[in-house]
């Protein structure tokens, strides 16, 4: 059984996951159900941004959408941003998003690729 769920919220060192290797850290969503996430190293992400206006992101209530969180700033989930990351990557939790909001993520997701 993994220790990372959907819903949760983990920074990524999104270093270790791109090219050029220079440090960057991220927060990201996981979306991949727990079956997919108790079967290996990886999970399916969305990353998150403090710009909660943005085109393609779904804003973050912390009171009514999150069951725990330590996000620092305001945030958003980019449905149009999404990543496969082995889970080595993740340095910390930093927040649970109840599942009635990842429906709705999901929904949006859907929406760009159907």
């Amino acid at each position: 059984m993994s220790d990372y769920k959907r819903g949760d919220i983990w920074l990524a060192n999104a270093a270790k996951h791109t090219i050029g290797g220079q440090e960057h850290k991220r927060p990201v969503l996981i979306i991949s159900n727990d079956k997919y996430n108790d079967a290996g190293e990886e999970v399916i992400c969305l990353h998150l941004t403090t710009d909660t206006k943005h085109e393609y992101g779904i804003s973050l209530d912390y009171k009514k959408d999150m069951e725990m969180s330590k996000l620092a700033d305001p945030s958003a989930v980019r449905f149009d941003a999404i990543g496969r990351y082995k889970t080595g990557i993740f340095e910390k939790k930093l927040g649970k998003v109840k599942e009635e909001k990842i429906a709705k993520i999901i929904e949006r997701l859907d929406s760009i690729l159907a």
